[in-house]
C-alpha cells in the first residue's frame, strides 16, 4: 500500500475547470479514457493551477501519507471515526461527501487540541548524519534498516501537524464547494 492519495472529486462538480475534459470520451476506439486522462502533463498543471478546487499548491489531489500512520489510532483512541476509518475506506475506496467534509473538519479541531498532550514515537537520523537522496523517502515510509537511525519521542500534534493540515485544506474545499472526497 505505501502512500496513500487524497482526491476531491471534481468530475462531477462543475467549478473544476476540468469539468467537460472529465466528461468528454476520446472518439478513438483504441483509447478507452476521458480527455482529461490523456492531456499532456503541461496541460494539466496549468489547468490546475488555476481551478478554484485547486487545494494542493495547483492540484485537488495530494499525498496524505504512509498507511500505517498512527494517526487513525490516537483517532480511535479518542473517538473520531471518520478519521480512524480512513485506512478501511482506503480499501474500500469509498467516496465520502461533502457533508462528510463538515464532519471531517470537526474532528480535525478535536484531533489538533487533544495531540497537544501526546507523545509520538518518530524515526530520525542521528545528529550530524545524512541519509542519500534516494533514501529519503524510504526512511520517511519504512524507517527500517538504516544505521544510526535512532527513535525519539516528540510531540504528537508536531509530527502529524502536515497531515492534519492536508486533510484540513482538502475538507475546506469541499465544504465551500460541495465536493466528495476519497483516499484512491
Amino acid at each position: 500500500m505505501g502512500i496513500v492519495r487524497i482526491c476531491i472529486v471534481v468530475d462531477s462538480n462543475k467549478n473544476a475547470l476540468c469539468y467537460e475534459l472529465r466528461r468528454e470520451m476520446d472518439q478513438r476506439e483504441e483509447v478507452r479514457k476521458n480527455r482529461w486522462d490523456i492531456a499532456p502533463e503541461g496541460q494539466k498543471a496549468e489547468t490546475c493551477s488555476k481551478c478554484p478546487l485547486a487545494w494542493n499548491n495547483g492540484s485537488c489531489e495530494g499525498r496524505f501519507g504512509p498507511t500505517y500512520s498512527s494517526l487513525p489510532n490516537f483517532a480511535k483512541r479518542f473517538g473520531l471515526e471518520l478519521i480512524a476509518g480512513i485506512p478501511k475506506a482506503y480499501e474500500e475506496h469509498r467516496i465520502y461527501s461533502s457533508s462528510d467534509a463538515q464532519k471531517l473538519l470537526e474532528e480535525l479541531a478535536l484531533m489538533r487540541e487533544k495531540l497537544k498532550f501526546e507523545k509520538d514515537t518518530v524515526f530520525i537520523p542521528k545528529e550530524q548524519e545524512s541519509l542519500p537522496d534516494e533514501k529519503i523517502e524510504q526512511w520517511l515510509m519504512y524507517t527500517v534498516g538504516f544505521d544510526g537511525v535512532m527513535t525519539r519521542k516528540l510531540s504528537a500534534l508536531r509530527v502529524h501537524e502536515a497531515t492534519l493540515t492536508q486533510l484540513e485544506n482538502m475538507a475546506k474545499t469541499c465544504v465551500k464547494y460541495g465536493c466528495g472526497f476519497f483516499f484512491p
